[in-house]
């Protein structure tokens, strides 16, 4: 009893501690303007587990996943060792814009887009980063999600992070028929080098399903307030209740049935697949 009263405190502490890291990294970054919700991120912190439904979670878009749209676009790089060991894109010539898709599981709920670049030229031409929602046939709203150019904290190489309430709006839909995904565009201005993007990332919350209509269980009603945590359960296929079409929500759980709940909650299998 004692050693797990003290693996709770520790886990609590712990988690709090991630929490209170990357609200403070948050908070030490300066904002221009604050209204636009654009931060430079300089003090990273220490992010919060990257599991459960709080912690952000996150993907990288590396340099070689930017790709142009047309085949007059030339591209290089640059990584030339031993000299340099800089692994960055940029556009040489044609048209100068370059894409990539951001990779998200499906259900999760968009919180972050950050791009890292260097832009060397004091008084132009700047690259400008442009966010798009499109769907599974690719096609695109008319306007960016959101949009920023890449002198909003001057020259330099810089790791720039966006908050905006429309990205944060988003649930990531990976289906055929009815995708939700986002399109990063870059646009360069300057062709000769000066102009270079060292990848981008998003940050992104797991979410609980929202709660049906009616109730699967009769004994779990649309009141309850485990509702819509149950019924993701059951629409998950990790549970299908207990004798009588019930849930017995109220009923102690066994190992037995505990090994089969996280079992299939996590996918676990010893295959190496």
């Amino acid at each position: 009893m004692r050693s797990a009263r003290i693996a709770g405190v520790l886990c609590f502490a712990f988690s709090l501690v991630a929490t209170v890291a990357r609200s403070q990294a948050i908070a030490d970054k300066p904002t221009i303007p604050p209204s636009t919700g654009i931060y430079q991120q300089n003090v990273l912190g220490t992010p919060p587990p990257e599991f459960g439904t709080v912690g952000v979670s996150f993907v990288r878009l590396a340099p070689p996943e930017f790709d142009p749209d047309t085949s007059g676009t030339t591209y290089s790089s640059t990584w030339f060792p031993p000299a340099d060991y800089r692994y960055q894109r940029y556009v040489t010539g044609g048209f100068p814009h370059l894409f990539a898709m951001a990779h998200v599981p499906g259900g999760a709920l968009f919180e972050e887009w950050d791009m890292a670049y260097c832009d060397d030229n004091a008084s132009g031409p700047h690259m400008t980063f442009n966010l798009w929602n499109c769907d599974a046939g690719g096609n695109c709203n008319s306007t960016p999600v959101f949009s920023f150019q890449s002198d909003v904290f001057g020259t330099g190489c810089h790791n720039v992070a966006a908050f905006p309430g429309a990205l944060q709006s988003i649930t990531a839909n990976n289906s055929a028929f009815s995708a939700q995904m986002l399109l990063v565009e870059v646009v360069f201005g300057a062709t000769d080098g000066t102009n270079r993007i060292g990848g981008a990332g998003f940050g992104y919350k797991y979410q609980v399903s929202p709660a049906p209509g009616s109730a699967t269980f009769p004994d779990v009603p649309t009141s309850d307030p485990a509702f819509q945590y149950i019924e993701a359960l059951y629409a998950s296929g990790i549970t299908a209740g207990c004798a009588g079409g019930n849930y017995c929500p109220d009923a102690p759980l066994t190992r037995r049935q505990m090994a089969v709940f996280l079992s299939k909650g996590l996918g676990l299998s010893w295959n190496g697949y």
